[in-house]
């Protein structure tokens, strides 16, 4: 499994052709039932705990990296969004492993650039205001009232409080 995987993100690295046909071709439901689908029928026999001790790490790892790089693309941060993979890409993003949670935290990302596109229908993010030269960014009241979707550590929070 763990080298199948490494070969479809040796695909999907830098061709957005690639990454559409993967996504069209029906890969988003083919990894959600190796990893989070297997890690819940593993969950079920009480044999650990359902994301860490489910899933081997190169699994995990060449999961979260090819979600990374499917969700560089409009459409694939989309279909990763609409396939329920948030709460599983929130819970690796704050493991121990480097590589799963710098490329579930990039992947998360990703989905957060989408919906801001998708919000302002496709405009830039920031507004240029040019009445007496200056330019300045002004967000849109949207993007206030969103929670975003990368998590924080429970140590950061109570720093905060």
């Amino acid at each position: 499994v763990c080298q199948g995987l490494k070969v479809l993100c040796a695909l999907a690295v830098g061709d957005v052709h690639r990454r559409s046909w993967l996504i069209e071709a029906g890969i988003l439901p083919l990894i959600h039932r190796l990893t989070i689908d297997h890690a819940a029928d593993v969950s079920e026999l009480n044999l650990g705990d359902f994301f860490e001790d489910a899933l081997p790490l190169c699994v995990r790892r060449q999961t979260a990296r090819l979600l990374a790089l499917l969700s560089a693309d409009q459409n694939g941060a989309v279909a990763i969004q609409e396939g329920g993979w948030i709460p599983w890409l929130q819970h690796l993003a704050l493991t121990s492993d480097c590589k799963v949670s710098s490329s579930a935290a990039r992947t998360l990302l990703h989905i957060e650039s989408a919906r801001a596109v998708e919000r302002t229908g496709g405009l830039s993010l920031v507004s240029i205001t040019s009445s007496d030269g200056d330019r300045r960014g002004r967000h849109s009241t949207n993007m206030s009232t969103t929670k975003p979707l990368l998590p924080r550590r429970q140590e950061e929070e109570q720093d905060n409080e």
